[in-house]
C-alpha cells in the first residue's frame, strides 16, 4: 500500500517525498496532475477500477492548471471504491470558502502551506491509522456478512429437510399439520369450505413386494409428482402422510370442486400405467381417495375432518379400490 501525492510544482513534489522518505515510508506515489492521478488509480473513461486501489492516502494539491484538486477530489470520491480513502487538500489559500468547498468535495482535512514536515507525517501516520482501522473493521463486517448469510441458506436448508419428505420431495408429515392449521384458521375467520384427501396406493405392499423397494420407491415418487403436478393455487398442498399414504388440502374448495379434482387425480395415476400385475385392479398402479369438506368453525375441530377423510377412505377400499369416496355427515362425529 502506499501514499499518493498529487501536485503541480516539481520542489513540492520533491519536498514531500524527502519527507516521508525520511520518516520510513515507502516511495510514495507521485503524479502532477489529476489526470495522471486518475490513470494511476485505474480510472478509465468515468468507471472505476474492478480491484481495490493500491494508494491508502492522497495528498492532493488544490491550485492545479486543467482540473484543480477540489474537482479531482470530488471526482475522486463519487466512486464507491474510493470511498474511505483520506484525502488531504493541501493549499497556500486560506479563504473559508475554499476550505468548505474542499471538505465537501469528500477531503478529510485542509492544510495550509507552507506544510511543515513534524505536521505533514503526523497527520499521515494518524489518517494511516485511521485508513487501515477502517479497512479491519470493514473486513470484519464482509466476514460476518458471509457467515450469517452462510447460516441464513443453512437454516433455510434445514428448515426445507424438517419439512420435506426425503424420497418424494413434497411437503412431509409434519409440513401437513402446521400447514392445516394455518388454512383451518383461515377458513374459520373467512367462512370458506376446506376440502382434503386421503390417498392410498392401492396394493402397494404386493408392488413392493413383487418389484422390490427400488421400484416401489420410484413408484412413489411418479405418485406424488403426478398429485403435485395437478394442484396450482398457492395454499393447495400435498403432502406424504406416511408409507403409501398422500393426503391433499384444498382451501376455499366446495364439496363439488373437490370431488372433481379427486377423480383428476386419480384417473391421472391410473394413466401414468405403472405396470401392477396379478392385482384385483387391473394390471397398474392406482389410488383410492376419501374426501372430507366442510365449513370449518371455531367449534369444530381439524382433527374430525381428517379422520373423516380417513373413513371414506377405507370405504373406497372396501368397495374394491381405485375410486373417491365422500364422507358422510356421521364420519365427522
Amino acid at each position: 500500500m502506499s501514499i499518493m501525492i498529487v501536485d503541480d510544482s516539481e520542489d513540492m513534489r520533491v519536498l514531500y517525498r524527502s519527507y516521508l522518505k525520511e520518516a520510513g515510508f515507502k516511495s510514495p506515489i507521485i503524479v502532477d496532475s489529476a489526470l495522471s492521478a486518475y490513470e494511476k488509480l485505474g480510472i478509465r473513461k468515468d468507471s472505476a477500477p474492478l480491484t481495490a486501489t493500491p494508494v491508502e492516502i492522497i495528498l492532493l494539491d488544490v491550485a492545479m492548471p486543467d482540473i484543480d484538486g477540489i474537482e479531482a477530489c470530488r471526482y475522486i470520491k463519487s466512486f464507491d471504491i474510493f470511498h474511505d480513502i483520506p484525502v488531504v487538500m493541501i493549499s497556500a489559500m486560506e479563504e473559508e470558502k475554499v476550505v468548505a468547498l474542499a471538505l465537501e468535495a469528500g477531503a478529510i482535512e485542509f492544510v495550509h502551506k507552507p506544510i511543515r514536515k513534524i505536521e505533514l507525517i503526523a497527520r499521515v501516520r494518524a489518517l494511516l491509522k485511521l485508513k487501515r482501522e477502517i479497512d479491519s473493521r470493514k473486513l470484519h463486517e464482509e466476514k460476518v456478512m458471509e457467515l450469517a448469510q452462510k447460516l441464513a441458506k443453512q437454516n433455510e436448508l434445514l428448515k426445507k429437510l424438517s419439512t420435506t419428505d426425503s424420497l418424494t420431495g413434497i411437503a412431509n408429515r409434519r409440513s401437513f399439520f402446521e400447514h392445516m392449521k394455518e388454512e383451518w384458521k383461515r377458513s374459520v375467520r373467512k367462512e370458506l369450505s376446506l376440502s382434503i384427501f386421503m390417498i392410498d396406493v392401492d396394493h402397494f405392499k404386493h408392488f413392493n413386494d413383487t418389484y422390490g423397494h427400488h421400484s416401489g420407491d420410484s413408484c412413489l415418487q411418479q405418485i406424488s409428482g403426478t398429485l403435485q403436478s395437478l394442484l396450482n393455487r398457492p395454499g393447495d398442498l400435498v403432502a406424504r402422510y406416511g408409507g403409501e399414504e398422500f393426503i391433499v388440502v384444498l382451501p376455499d374448495t366446495h364439496l363439488k370442486g373437490a370431488e372433481i379434482i379427486a377423480n383428476t387425480m386419480r384417473s391421472q395415476i391410473e394413466n401414468l400405467a405403472i405396470y401392477h400385475g396379478d392385482i384385483s385392479t387391473g394390471n397398474c398402479v392406482t389410488i383410492s381417495i376419501g374426501i372430507a369438506s366442510i365449513v370449518p368453525t371455531k367449534e369444530r375441530e381439524a382433527s374430525k375432518l381428517i379422520k373423516a377423510a380417513d373413513k371414506a377412505l377405507y370405504r373406497a377400499k372396501s368397495r374394491g379400490r381405485n375410486c373417491v369416496v365422500i364422507s358422510t355427515e356421521e364420519e365427522y362425529q
